[in-house]
Protein backbone atom coordinates (compact mmCIF):
# COMPACT_ATOMS: atom_id res chain seq x y z
CA UNK A 1 0.00 0.00 0.00
CA UNK A 2 1.34 3.42 -1.00
CA UNK A 3 1.47 6.07 1.76
CA UNK A 4 -0.52 9.23 1.09
CA UNK A 5 1.20 12.61 0.93
CA UNK A 6 0.03 15.36 3.18
CA UNK A 7 -0.05 19.03 2.22
CA UNK A 8 2.91 19.59 4.56
CA UNK A 9 4.92 16.97 2.66
CA UNK A 10 4.18 18.66 -0.66
CA UNK A 11 5.09 22.07 0.75
CA UNK A 12 8.40 20.74 2.03
CA UNK A 13 9.10 19.06 -1.32
CA UNK A 14 8.31 22.29 -3.20
CA UNK A 15 10.68 24.26 -0.97
CA UNK A 16 13.43 21.68 -1.51
CA UNK A 17 12.96 21.82 -5.28
CA UNK A 18 13.04 25.64 -5.19
CA UNK A 19 16.31 25.57 -3.26
CA UNK A 20 17.86 23.13 -5.73
CA UNK A 21 16.72 25.30 -8.66
CA UNK A 22 18.25 28.38 -7.03
CA UNK A 23 21.60 26.63 -6.62
CA UNK A 24 21.57 25.23 -10.16
CA UNK A 25 20.88 28.69 -11.64
CA UNK A 26 23.52 30.35 -9.46
CA UNK A 27 26.24 27.89 -10.44
CA UNK A 28 25.16 27.69 -14.09
CA UNK A 29 25.64 31.45 -14.38
CA UNK A 30 29.02 31.10 -12.72
CA UNK A 31 30.09 28.43 -15.23
CA UNK A 32 28.43 29.77 -18.40
CA UNK A 33 28.57 33.54 -17.92
CA UNK A 34 31.63 33.80 -15.66
CA UNK A 35 29.56 35.64 -13.06
CA UNK A 36 30.56 35.18 -9.43
CA UNK A 37 27.81 33.51 -7.37
CA UNK A 38 27.34 36.58 -5.18
CA UNK A 39 26.39 38.59 -8.31
CA UNK A 40 23.44 36.33 -9.08
CA UNK A 41 20.52 37.93 -7.27
CA UNK A 42 17.71 35.59 -6.25
CA UNK A 43 14.35 36.64 -4.91
CA UNK A 44 11.77 34.08 -3.87
CA UNK A 45 8.03 34.83 -3.99
CA UNK A 46 8.71 37.77 -6.29
CA UNK A 47 5.67 39.97 -6.96
CA UNK A 48 4.41 40.26 -10.53
CA UNK A 49 2.58 43.46 -11.40
CA UNK A 50 -0.21 44.41 -11.89
CA UNK A 51 -2.05 41.16 -11.11
CA UNK A 52 -0.89 40.78 -7.49
CA UNK A 53 0.47 37.38 -8.47
CA UNK A 54 3.83 35.96 -7.43
CA UNK A 55 6.57 33.99 -9.17
CA UNK A 56 8.28 31.33 -7.10
CA UNK A 57 11.75 32.59 -8.01
CA UNK A 58 13.21 35.64 -9.78
CA UNK A 59 16.82 35.59 -10.96
CA UNK A 60 18.69 38.76 -11.90
CA UNK A 61 22.26 38.71 -13.19
CA UNK A 62 24.14 41.92 -13.91
CA UNK A 63 24.94 42.15 -17.60
CA UNK A 64 22.92 39.03 -18.43
CA UNK A 65 19.31 39.84 -17.57
CA UNK A 66 16.51 38.48 -15.43
CA UNK A 67 14.04 35.61 -15.52
CA UNK A 68 11.20 34.18 -13.46
CA UNK A 69 10.72 30.52 -12.52
CA UNK A 70 7.56 28.80 -11.38
CA UNK A 71 7.97 25.44 -9.63
CA UNK A 72 5.06 23.12 -10.42
CA UNK A 73 4.96 19.66 -8.92
CA UNK A 74 1.85 18.63 -10.82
Amino acid sequence: MRPTSTQDDLTELRLLVEEIVCNVFRFAHEADDKVSPENVFIRQEAPLQPDHAFADIQFSVSGVGACFVEVDLG
